[in-house]
């Protein structure tokens, strides 16, 4: 091998660390972001914050939990509506 050849070896392998990093970094603020809006809807925070860092699996759980956020927003709109005396607008 020849000493450019290490050179590029070792800066891909630095790189490869360095996006590793990252993506942890980015999961782990994602993690915690998680648990707050567990939190928020009474769910298991340590259960949903775990399938959150599971590598594969949280990318279908945050689409889970965007739309379980929807959803619960719409019945909280909902049920403010049906105290104030609105009736809810139909589709």
């Amino acid at each position: 091998m020849t000493p450019e050849q290490a050179a590029a070896a070792m800066a891909a392998g630095t790189f490869a660390i360095f996006l590793s990093i990252f993506w942890l970094l980015v999961w782990a603020g994602l993690a915690i972001g998680v648990g707050f809006i567990a939190g928020r809807l009474k769910k298991n925070v340590a259960l949903w914050v775990i399938l959150s860092l599971i590598p594969v699996y949280n990318l279908f759980f945050f689409y889970y939990v965007a739309f379980y956020v929807v959803c619960h927003v719409i019945a909280r709109l909902d049920d403010i509506t049906a105290r104030i005396g609105a009736s809810p607008a139909k589709a």
